[in-house]
């Protein structure tokens, strides 16, 4: 099947999001793997796959494929679980469901339901990517109090990630959307929120944010790297 361009909302590909691909072969559709969506749709939620950094013009049918395939951790059950977007460690960027829709991609039903999920293809850990046989120079990140040593994604993945933050929360997609997404240029600070915290949080998290969870994907990388380019750290 031929790929697509361009970020769909409520079936409307949205101007200047041309560089997101989208393939046929990769979608989830409302009622399968999804929930619905509250009023207004204002944070991003940043993960990380802790699987091989994958590349390609077929990076983004083989990470739909791998979600598809997720059991419960005893094998006895298939997951159900879906993301918006994949991003590729050489930037390619992938959306595999309509912005209208809401994808399940945290446990906690109020964030589901008003987030976008973003999950880069890489190994996160510095442990994921030495079992994975992935050569890297480790950097070390704190979370939790908790020192973690993290295999930091490539430039292209790390530039991808934030232009698609940026372009979410642009007044291109919030006039575009009649206010449907607004979301606004803060990230959480680099710690677990509370349920409180939570609930009335705007802009970007990451999974590790969450209160509750013992997540710790993206540790602070796409905080970090969205703070570089100004957005405000703030819950």
């Amino acid at each position: 099947m031929t790929l697509e361009h361009g970020i769909v909302h409520r079936g409307v590909v949205l101007s200047g999001s041309e560089r997101v691909i989208r393939d046929p072969l990769a979608t989830w559709t409302k009622g399968r793997e999804t929930r619905d969506r509250a009023a207004v749709t204002d944070v991003i939620t940043g993960h990380w796959t802790a699987g091989h950094h994958r590349i390609g013009p077929g990076a983004g049918l083989r990470l739909f494929r791998a979600m598809e395939a997720r059991k419960s951790k005893d094998g006895s059950r298939d997951l159900s679980v879906s993301i918006h977007f994949g991003v590729a460690w050489d930037g390619g960027i992938w959306q595999y469901l309509d912005l209208s829709i809401a994808a399940v991609h945290v446990g906690l039903r109020h964030v589901i339901a008003r987030s976008i999920g973003i999950e880069p293809m890489w190994a996160g850990t510095s442990r994921q990517a030495r079992k994975l046989g992935i050569a890297h120079t480790p950097e070390s990140r704190t979370w939790r109090a908790q020192r973690i040593d993290v295999c930091p994604p490539s430039d292209a993945m790390r530039e991808a990630v934030v232009w698609l933050c940026e372009y979410l929360a642009s007044d291109v997609v919030r006039e575009a959307t009649n206010g449907a997404i607004d979301i606004p240029h803060r990230v959480a600070p680099k710690r677990s929120l509370t349920m409180p915290e939570m609930r009335r949080f705007r802009g970007l998290c990451e999974h590790a944010s969450l209160p509750g969870t013992d997540k710790i994907d993206a540790a602070g990388e796409h905080i970090d790297a969205l703070a570089a380019r100004g957005w405000t750290a703030s819950v």
